[in-house]
């Protein structure tokens, strides 16, 4: 059952525990500063692999009282298989798909509030994604034939349609979803393992 107003955040855990306390904790902090209730979280255990990166978001989440839910599978359904069982416990209105070694601006949820709020109509948005060590603009993204991302450049600093948004963090209104489940079966193409 969608909760109005709810921010849903997805994501999957499969041989990343590394990243789970700091992907946690930026949520929670974003959380604070933005001074509303918490996302939340849906942590989608891609199988046995992603039992060490559940294990650390949930000890995490607990201690900042962040709202988490672990959703176990039994093997490892790649990233769409991962991405729409996390998005099928999602009760938020708006739901986020965000790779699990990714840390949140403190603005993030701030900002991501007002975009909801606004007058603007929207069905995806791309958020600025920064990579590497010094901090590169990895924009918006596309796929190459390979199924590797190129990077469109430069990125938009107003609302423009994209092809497509950076899979590292994307963001959806529920309504989207529902087209694209009606549409498809699914949000992401099962071969996008």
């Amino acid at each position: 059952m969608t909760q109005p107003g709810q921010i849903s955040v997805v994501t999957m855990g499969w041989r990343n525990e590394r990243h789970a306390a700091a992907f946690v904790s930026s949520l929670a902090a974003a959380s604070a500063l933005a001074g509303e209730p918490a996302p939340q979280v849906v942590l989608v255990v891609n199988g046995p692999q992603g039992d060490g990166a559940g294990a650390i978001a949930t000890q995490v989440a607990g201690a900042l009282d962040l709202d988490l839910t672990v959703l176990r599978l039994d093997t490892n359904t790649g990233f769409s298989g991962g991405a729409d069982a996390g998005v099928a416990r999602a009760t938020g209105e708006v739901i986020v798909v965000a790779n699990l070694d990714l840390t949140f601006d403190e603005q993030f949820l701030a900002v991501l509030r007002r975009e909801v709020a606004g007058a603007a109509r929207w069905d995806l948005l791309a958020p600025r994604v920064l990579q590497g060590a010094a901090g590169e603009d990895a924009g918006i993204s596309r796929r190459t034939r390979s199924h590797r991302l190129a990077w469109v450049s430069p990125a938009p600093s107003s609302p423009t349609p994209v092809p497509a948004g950076n899979g590292a963090c994307m963001v959806f209104r529920r309504a989207t979803l529902e087209r694209r489940e009606a549409d498809a079966g699914v949000l992401f193409d099962p071969e996008c393992h």
